[in-house]
């Protein structure tokens, strides 16, 4: 374990920061070469002819296509630097800079999770998902909350409450979140708590573990 990794950003210029503090509406370089310099530049699928492997491209398209990206950094750069010092933006710049290179290292050296408190957790609200669905079938009967079709047959035929609207596919009644809300019976409440425990459980118990690495880290990416 070489242990954290530290990133230095001294000299380092990213036209996405300053193109951002300058007000750029599309940050990627392709899209800044042609508003800009007014240069249409070949696109990596292009290079790749499409399968984004650049091992598959021809190797001297390969070196022009990096060697077109390196310079038209390069000329971006000139241009950002030239209008932050217009603008008094270089401080706003070596800050952002610097917090960028924090970012990275949070990234690559990971938060640790302790994973068997989240199969603690998760054990819990299992429990209380089964608590819930127990009272949902004692109300009205046999039903799979996380079946779409089922609710909207319970919820529209069988206790005939009155639909917000189709789904977009036209194949039955909306039964998210927002429809539930507009919805009056005893088991609308129970059906949403149900729902509510089911998203902790995926999302921030199951969701949480398969992103861990063998040390129980995970690597997040900030945007």
């Amino acid at each position: 374990n070489m242990g954290p990794m530290r990133l230095s950003t001294d000299n380092v210029f990213d036209t996405m920061i300053s193109g951002s503090i300058l007000g750029r509406p599309d940050l990627r370089l392709k899209a800044r070469a042609l508003s800009e310099l007014g240069v249409d530049m070949v696109t990596f699928e292009e290079v790749t002819r499409g399968t984004k492997d650049i091992t598959k491209g021809d190797h001297e398209e390969v070196a022009r296509y990096v060697a077109a990206d390196s310079v038209v950094t390069a000329k971006l750069a000139q241009l950002d630097t030239a209008e932050l010092f217009v603008n008094g933006a270089e401080e706003l710049m070596a800050i952002e800079t610097k917090l960028s290179g924090i970012l990275v290292e949070m990234s690559r050296n990971g938060i640790p999770v302790d994973r068997s408190r989240l199969h603690v957790v998760g054990a819990k609200i299992d429990m209380e998902m089964g608590a819930s669905l127990l009272n949902i079938k004692a109300m009205v009967g046999d039903v799979n909350p996380n079946s779409a079709d089922q609710l909207s047959k319970l919820l529209f035929v069988d206790l005939g409450l009155k639909p917000l609207h189709m789904t977009a596919s036209k194949s039955r009644y909306a039964v998210d979140e927002e429809t539930l809300k507009t919805l009056n019976h005893p088991v609308i409440p129970l059906l949403m708590e149900y729902k509510k425990l089911q998203k902790l459980k995926s999302t921030y118990i199951d969701g949480l573990e398969k992103r861990l690495d063998s040390s129980d880290l995970i690597h997040t990416t900030y945007r």
